[in-house]
């Protein structure tokens, strides 16, 4: 197995899921499995505990894809497409300040 930061999170992911006995078809479907989302949230709060409160993380969603330039959501030199990611996730984002 490679090291954790020359995988991709999708790879990652799937890796620690494979691990877990976790079978899912797709990367949508992991990314909702229950316990997927329970270990981002377990991860979050160990991460949290080392931050302020005001710079701790409240709300946060699993999305489905990863976002590469390929899908639109970054350029090639990796800078986030803030209207395309916004334009595919905007009520993701709404339902999280709602």
């Amino acid at each position: 197995m490679r090291s954790p930061q020359a995988m991709s999170s999708r790879a990652l992911t799937a890796a620690w899921a494979a691990s877990q006995g976790i079978v899912v078809a797709s990367s949508p479907e992991l990314a909702v499995h229950p316990d997927v989302v329970a270990e981002f949230d377990r991860a979050v709060e160990i991460a949290n505990q080392d931050l302020a409160r005001v710079e701790q993380i409240t709300r946060c969603r699993v999305l489905p894809a990863e976002w590469t330039p390929e899908g639109g959501e970054m350029t090639a030199s990796v800078k986030i497409m803030r209207r395309a990611v916004h334009e595919k996730y905007g009520e993701v984002f709404d339902a999280l300040y709602a």
